[in-house]
């Protein structure tokens, strides 16, 4: 009888958690919709309402973070963003959470964290380019142009993916995608 008993609970439990599952992803939808529609109070009313079932759901925390961003609300952006980089979103969130720090003007702190990922070997060109700008608004002119040079050669590894869509598209003949990424293909190599 109670093997019963526990069956019945467990399956209890495991339905009332497919319920705020389901839930959630519906809220989490919403919000992404109200987001894409730069409804950004909709969108930070269903993100919320998602925390109501799982306060550490990483997307939503992530989608919370671009939504008070995005409000200039760039303190608490940061605040997210920083503790996802250690989740689910890993350099995304890092990306995010250096803009954040630009726009707050916590120069030094994003400075130190980029100069971290530079260490660790990172050629994304982001880096680079947050880099210089950190560097233009403390009027390190040289220190500036020199990370737009090195954001500029990791754009160049991007070239081959814009030569490669660009074949494939040419291959099924839409030829609006061929003219795009033609233009794009044209822009690196100026």
């Amino acid at each position: 009888m109670k093997k019963i008993g526990f069956i019945v609970a467990l399956y209890m439990v495991l339905t009332l958690l497919s319920c705020n599952e389901k839930e959630q992803n519906k809220y989490y939808y919403y919000a992404l919709m109200a987001y894409h529609e730069k409804d950004f109070e909709k969108s930070l009313v269903n993100v919320e309402k998602i925390s109501f079932f799982d306060g550490q759901y990483a997307e939503g925390q992530f989608l919370k973070g671009k939504i008070l961003f995005f409000q200039n609300d760039y303190t608490r952006a940061e605040d997210i963003f920083e503790k996802l980089w250690v989740k689910k979103f890993g350099y995304e969130s890092l990306i995010w959470q250096i803009r954040s720090l630009v726009l707050a003007n916590s120069l030094d702190k994003a400075e130190k964290i980029l100069l971290r990922e530079i260490q660790r070997g990172s050629t994304d060109w982001r880096v680079f380019y947050y880099l210089s700008k950190i560097y233009k608004k403390q009027n390190k002119t040289e220190e500036s142009i020199l990370n737009l040079q090195y954001a500029e050669i990791s754009l160049q590894e991007g070239k081959k993916v814009f030569d490669d869509l660009l074949l494939f598209w040419n291959e099924v003949q839409v030829l609006e995608k061929v003219e795009k990424y033609k233009a794009k293909k044209q822009c690196l190599e100026l």
